[in-house]
């Protein structure tokens, strides 16, 4: 098998995990809306492109932290069904990630904002 076959294959897996993904767990929807709103956003207020560099940083930030998190939560659920409080500990560990990377993502895009927030004299 050549190597192109191999990645595309390898590319077709990693789309078909995230397609998994979206349609598992209704959070993606949640990512999907923010990222829809902040490049509209980005859009209306015609941001640079460092300031699109640095929202579509947190975007993907925000976008990888769910999926190890969904993977982590899809492991221990495989690994052990019962109450364990160990596998609690590790989901809540690894939604945690997501956390701080939400935040992060927000307060990032904040600042983008608010200078043009500022210039229309919203606030």
């Amino acid at each position: 098998m050549s190597f192109i076959v191999r990645r595309l294959r390898a590319f077709k897996y990693a789309f078909n995990g995230l397609i998994t993904a979206i349609n598992m767990e209704s959070v993606y929807w949640i990512h999907i809306l923010a990222t829809v709103i902040v490049v509209i956003t980005g859009l209306l207020f015609s941001i640079n492109k460092f300031e699109w560099l640095i929202l579509i940083l947190c975007i993907g930030l925000v976008w990888i932290a769910e999926l190890i998190n969904s993977a982590i939560e899809r492991l221990c659920n495989f690994i052990s069904s019962e109450d364990n409080i160990q596998i609690k500990n590790i989901k809540d560990i690894s939604a945690g990630g997501v956390l701080v990377a939400s935040v992060i993502a927000f307060i990032c895009f904040l600042i983008v904002l608010i200078k043009y927030l500022t210039y229309t004299k919203i606030f």
